[in-house]
């Protein structure tokens, strides 16, 4: 039979040190499906004036369409208007007229969604809502709009399905994974090389650091770790706005052995996970970090690292053997990372992490799309 033809609308365009959910749930679909992935020009202006990013943003309309092969999936690359919460439905309407073509141009059965400023409920195909995010108010009630015509909705975790459900949503959850096989067949002595690691019992945090990362709370606890653990370094890889001022804070109270990497490519990140010792996620909980599901402590497990998290609610749901979840106190987390620092890997805990297979959480969703198609 034939396969039917997919399109993948992610939250998010592809950009080349970042992997979004959206396209490895593309990848993992093209099993069961002819997958096309949207994508858009996108030029990172974190920290620069509202007014310079929003003339990029709509320059971004301007761009001739793409197409082009990425391992499993097709590419297309369009014209489109990426601005978060549009206050002018004309907007959103320009958006959904791009889709619309590129459904008819490529002979589309059924999309999954993952974008507010798509109205998907307009789309001429079957559609299936993936949300990602805590919405704001004005998404959420675009996300009621589109999911009352849907032919089902899904989210990431279940607290955030919980959130959803007040508001008369009800979805299915599939979380994020992991390429597990990519994580663990890495090796990290070039990364360490490089870094000048040595034989130092590095602390890794690994990801997008924005306000919420808990970068300088983490330096704090960096401080305490290194009057036991002289030996001790700290690798902090990816951009993010809260890097900046993470570096002013490590010379200004001239911290030792912190080292930031800045963003890195993709295809090399794997071994970035492995060349640390122990690995960290100190999220400051707020709404969204709360009900978040962040993809790299399943990056951490895959590459069979010990973690030392704060207590987002799905890692408690997640249960993973190798993950500490621990109250966000300085004290406390010295206290863990000493406890934690000769602590090894099980071989037997490989079984659960397979299981957040990125292949494995497309399978759980090709099958939710076509029971319900």
């Amino acid at each position: 039979m034939e396969k039917k033809t997919l399109l993948v609308i992610p939250h998010f365009p592809l950009v080349g040190n970042v992997l979004i959910r959206g396209e490895a749930l593309a990848q993992g679909l093209a099993k069961d499906f002819k997958v096309y992935l949207l994508s858009w020009h996108y030029t990172p202006l974190e920290g620069a004036p509202y007014p310079t990013r929003l003339v990029s943003r709509l320059l971004g309309i301007l761009r001739p369409r793409r197409v082009f092969p990425k391992d499993r999936v097709t590419v297309i690359e369009t014209p489109f208007l990426f601005i978060r919460n549009p206050r002018l439905h004309f907007l959103r309407w320009i958006n959904t007229a791009i889709v619309n073509r590129i459904l008819r141009d490529y002979h589309i059965d059924v999309v999954l969604n993952e974008l507010a400023v798509v109205n998907s409920k307009d789309l001429a195909r079957p559609h299936f809502a993936d949300i990602v995010d805590l919405p704001t108010p004005g998404e959420l009630t675009r996300w009621q709009h589109q999911a009352a015509e849907a032919r089902g909705v899904v989210t990431i975790t279940e607290g955030l399905r919980q959130e959803l459900q007040r508001y008369g949503l009800q979805a299915e959850v599939i979380g994020n994974g992991a390429n597990v096989s990519k994580f663990r067949a890495a090796s990290g002595e070039a990364v360490r090389r490089t870094y000048g690691l040595g034989d130092k019992f590095v602390i890794g945090y690994i990801g997008n650091h924005e306000e919420w990362s808990g970068l300088t709370f983490l330096l704090d606890v960096f401080k305490g770790v290194k009057l036991v653990i002289p030996e001790a370094a700290l690798l902090v890889v990816g951009p993010g706005t809260e890097v900046t001022r993470a570096k002013a804070k490590r010379d200004r109270e001239a911290i030792a052995d912190v080292v930031f990497t800045g963003a890195v490519d993709v295809a090399t990140v794997a071994e970035y996970f492995r060349a640390i010792n122990l690995a960290v996620l100190p999220f400051e909980l707020d709404p969204h970090s709360e009900l978040s599901f962040p993809i790299k402590v399943i990056e951490y497990s895959a590459a069979e690292k010990i973690v030392v998290a704060s207590p987002v609610k799905v890692l408690a749901s997640l249960s993973l053997p190798n993950v500490n979840i621990v109250p966000r106190e300085v004290g406390l987390w010295v206290a863990a990372v000493l406890n934690l620092r000769n602590t090894k890997w099980q071989p037997e805990w490989n079984r659960q992490i397979d299981a957040h297979d990125w292949q494995q959480v497309a399978q759980n969703l090709s099958v939710y799309i076509r029971t319900r198609l």
